[in-house]
Order: C-alpha cells, then sequence, then structure tokens
C-alpha cells in the first residue's frame, strides 16, 4: 500500500445520500422561505458547502434556513445506505494498518448521528467535518486540518471523493486524490491521481 492514510469524503463516496441532502434541503427552505424547490431541481447542490447553494437558490441571510438544515439532517431517520464493497474495504484497509480518516463538508454532529452507533465507526478514524474549519470544499483546509491532527504529510494521504471539489481541496492541499466511480457524476476522464471503478481497487494502490 502506497498510502499510509485514505482519507473519505461521506456523500456520494460511503454512502448515498442525495435523497437525505436534497429533501432536507427541500423541507428546510420551504419552512423558512415558503417556497419549493424540487428535489430533482438540486442535483447539481451535492458536494457544496451550504452557504453557496443558498446564494445560488437566490436567498440572502441564510444562516437562519442553514441551522434548519442542519436540524434536519441530524434527525433525518434513515439508516445511511452504504455504496456496494464500502464496509468491507474499509474493515481491510484497517485489517493492513491504513488509516482510514474522514474528510467531510458534513457538520460533526451529522456524521455522529448517522455513525456512531454503527459497527464500521471503530474503523474510522480522524473525522474532519466541516464545521471544524474555516472554509469547506473546494478550499483545502478540511485536509490541512487533517495532517495538522494525525502528523501526515501530504504524501502520505490519499482522498477518496466523488465531487470536483473534492479533487481541488486535495490539490490545494498537494495530495493525491481518487475519484469513487461509483458515486461520482464526473466522467472517468476528469483529472485526478486514480479513477476507480469500485472501492475494492483501493486495495491494490
Amino acid at each position: 500500500m502506497k498510502y499510509k492514510h485514505i482519507v473519505f469524503d461521506v456523500d456520494g463516496t460511503l454512502v448515498d445520500s442525495e435523497l437525505k441532502v436534497l429533501s432536507t434541503l427541500r423541507q428546510a427552505v420551504i419552512d423558512m422561505r415558503g417556497v419549493d424547490h424540487p428535489v430533482e431541481d438540486l442535483g447539481w447542490a451535492m458536494g457544496m458547502a451550504p452557504e453557496p447553494i443558498l446564494t445560488k437558490l437566490g436567498y440572502d441571510n441564510v444562516e437562519p434556513i442553514i441551522r434548519l438544515w442542519e436540524r434536519y439532517l441530524i434527525e433525518y431517520q434513515e439508516p445511511p445506505k452504504f455504496f456496494d464493497g464500502i464496509e468491507q474495504t474499509i474493515m481491510q484497509l484497517h485489517a493492513r494498518g491504513v488509516n482510514v480518516g474522514i474528510g467531510t463538508s458534513r457538520i460533526y454532529a451529522e456524521y455522529l448521528a448517522d455513525f456512531e452507533k454503527l459497527p464500521l465507526y471503530s474503523y474510522l478514524g480522524t473525522a474532519v467535518c466541516g464545521d471544524m474549519v474555516q472554509k469547506r470544499k473546494p478550499a483545502p483546509d478540511i485536509l490541512l486540518c487533517y495532517m495538522e491532527k494525525t502528523g501526515a504529510s501530504a504524501a502520505d494521504i490519499l482522498f477518496v471523493g466523488d465531487t470536483l471539489f473534492d479533487l481541488q481541496c486535495a490539490e490545494a492541499a498537494g495530495i493525491d486524490a481518487a475519484l469513487a466511480g461509483w458515486g461520482t457524476k464526473l466522467p472517468a476522464s476528469t483529472a485526478c491521481a486514480y479513477y476507480l471503478k469500485r472501492p475494492q481497487e483501493l486495495l491494490e494502490l
């Protein structure tokens, strides 16, 4: 294994959470502003930080909407739906002595609400979430914070994500990036260190 740390994005990489993210966003906007943005029209928002999403939708004074959206995300009742092969791959990476980390724009409370009670949680190490840093992706802050917390160098880390924001975050931090082909909407020709068709391919690096 070339890398000592494999850091995963969450939404669209570990779990198929598009319905969760977009349906709670829709409901928060309805409840705060009385406007209905259909879920099928919001796919572009996946991977973006909350403020730019709401700004693009045409809203100002967005903090109250964001707080309500975060509450709905934490309270969401459906358990996370892992992509095929993710859980087994993480357990095998852990067994090989690879540090498995998390780098997500989610807030920490939402990450814990979904993962803390799952058996897989014990295999996950350092998590850096969007509310732990000044700037979310595509800024490098999440990965820079991960390096600061773990002492890992950029060369030690592979960041696995599904969006252009993930790739830009890794590039800005000087870290290799792998595109999660099982969850991404980006083409296989997208510039990155690795395009992975299946999570298990991480075990071959």
